[in-house]
């Protein structure tokens, strides 16, 4: 099995959590902390590739949590392009809003963890 999981999910259930988790039917117009989980749970079924690709994301943590996808199949290179820029659009984000971004704010804090 590709899965992190000791066993997969098994389809049904990301079916279930997908119609929860991303009621929209655009990703890059869903809420982040439900996108993100549903990356979690898609990556842990049998199929991780069959989940939806949040690529076109204006977000930049979604698109660092996209690269989940690109290590199971071992796309290294993707993950690696697409984390810089997550790192590089956070770090704007938390440049435009100074008031909100210091060196312990959300922004920041999800810039340096893109860069994993």
């Amino acid at each position: 099995s590709s899965s992190p999981a000791k066993e997969p999910l098994h389809p049904d259930t990301i079916s279930a959590l997908s119609t929860v988790l991303l009621p929209t039917p655009t990703p890059e117009h869903s809420h982040l902390g439900l996108a993100h989980l549903l990356v979690h749970f898609t990556e842990m079924s049998p199929d991780p590739l069959s989940s939806p690709i949040l690529y076109a994301t204006p977000q930049p943590h979604l698109l660092h949590m996209n690269t989940h996808y690109s290590l199971l199949t071992g796309d290294y290179l993707t993950a690696h392009n697409y984390n810089l820029h997550a790192v590089k659009y956070g770090l704007r984000l938390a440049s435009a809003h100074p008031d909100v971004s210091g060196p312990h704010s959300f922004y920041v804090g999800y810039a340096l963890h893109d860069a994993h």
